[in-house]
């Protein structure tokens, strides 16, 4: 199986499956869903605006899932803002075939989260996820949904200037895997971090609000598939 996001490549998609691979394309509206799969792909992942990380959507998800339904003829998969078996009921009435879930599996205890990253993930709800282009070091131009932090915070009392003119944006935060991590990079803490990583991008879906406590992803996987 693989899986393809920000743009629809056909010689890609191509290559892919005359490898015999299963290939799924995220896509954020209906008119990239049709040329995804005009390109070939196997189904489609689509991606709400609730998600967590790098974000191609400007709609809700289930307002998305409404509109693509009707204009293609392969399997969807859902993603964004699912941590609980309400969110996939209202994803598969609203014409999803399957579900794909990203933050609730961060507070799953084989996934490589530093435990500051995932105190914060357990403590924060909805209304503390940003959509933003704050974390855009090594990936510009590219909105993300993160935890506010302080990093957010003083980049929108400066105005939000652009690079070369954020407050401290030579400042060293953190490092990883012996790498320096300045502040805006786009890294997210993994248990390997050192560092003041609380002003990192801290990527999470509107479905953080969902995780309570870090658990195995068997059982999360069991709960969502009640």
């Amino acid at each position: 199986m693989v899986s393809f996001s920000w743009g629809v490549d056909a010689g890609l998609i191509s290559t892919a499956r005359d490898a015999g691979a299963y290939v799924l394309v995220q896509v954020a509206g209906a008119d990239e869903a049709r040329r995804a799969v005009d390109a070939g792909t196997d189904a489609l992942t689509i991606q709400g605006i609730e998600a967590g990380g790098h974000v191609q959507a400007s709609q809700p998800l289930l307002e998305l899932l409404r509109e693509i339904r009707p204009a293609v003829h392969v399997p969807l998969v859902a993603a964004g803002g699912i941590a609980d078996t309400r969110a996939r009921d209202d994803a598969r009435e609203a014409g999803a075939d399957a579900v794909a879930c990203g933050s609730v599996f961060l507070a799953a205890e084989e996934a490589d989260v530093h435990p500051v990253y995932l105190d914060h993930l357990i403590a924060s709800t909805a209304a503390q996820t940003t959509i933003t282009t704050a974390f855009d070091g090594g990936w510009p131009d590219a909105p993300h949904r993160v935890i506010r932090n302080d990093t957010v915070a003083a980049w929108e009392a400066a105005g939000t200037p652009e690079r070369g003119h954020r407050p401290g944006e030579s400042d060293r935060v953190a490092s990883r895997n012996g790498q320096p991590v300045r502040r805006y990079d786009y890294a997210q803490p993994t248990r390997n971090t050192i560092g003041d990583v609380s002003l990192m991008a801290m990527y999470a879906g509107t479905s953080v609000e969902a995780i309570k406590r870090p658990e195995p992803a068997a059982r999360i996987v069991g709960r969502l598939a009640r």
